[in-house]
């Protein structure tokens, strides 16, 4: 099972019906969605409101959109057993145990990441994958601030929710194309937009 903190919904997969409950945490109503055969695995990204699920003896991932139910399938291996989800590159793992491979989905443009960024006074509003800041300086040790601002609100996704926009708790960031790394705002805790230095 999975949880998806922002739309407060559990999505549970049930391997004997080919089915996945999803169920309203508020309320505890629930639904179905059909799925592929032998749904064993769930994760979701809470970003994109997007769901996988593991098929493991059709060898697909069965593909979610949180905000309709509505479903796609992309290929994996042999017997898919489970998958993982980052939700700062918005990429999939799957790893294929009877055919010895990972399959690495690539779920880029799926669902617009509802958080404007400002860096260095260049106004940029972002979409996973598609948009970057990217600088160049001769600076060896640069420093510079990034404010961003969670607008969820006006997501077409998050319509309809009560709840206010979570703010922004944490930055990746990555330097000459090398590793990511996290750095927490140096704002006040809570603050919307925050500030990263």
């Amino acid at each position: 099972m999975a949880l998806n903190p922002v739309t407060d919904k559990v999505y549970v997969a049930n391997a004997n019906s080919n089915t996945v409950t999803v169920i309203n945490g508020a309320t505890n109503a629930t639904s179905t969605v059909s799925v592929g055969s032998s749904p064993l695995h769930v994760a979701l990204n809470p970003v994109t409101d997007q769901v996988y699920v593991v098929n493991r003896t059709s060898g697909t991932v069965t593909v979610i959109d949180g905000a309709t139910n509505s479903t796609s399938t992309v290929n994996a291996g042999t017997e898919p057993n489970a998958l993982a989800v980052n939700p700062v590159t918005n990429k999939v793992y799957v790893p294929n145990p009877y055919s010895t491979t990972v399959t690495v989905i690539d779920a880029d443009n799926v669902q617009p990441v509802p958080i404007t960024m400002t860096v260095a006074g260049v106004s940029d509003s972002l979409t996973t994958g598609t948009s970057n800041n990217v600088f160049q300086t001769m600076n060896t040790q640069p420093s510079f601030t990034v404010q961003a601002t969670s607008d969820y609100s006006t997501n077409i996704i998050y319509s309809g929710l009560t709840a206010t926009d979570p703010p922004p708790t944490a930055l990746y960031y990555s330097v000459d194309g090398g590793p990511w790394s996290e750095t927490a705002p140096t704002s006040t805790t809570g603050s919307n937009p925050a500030s990263f230095t």
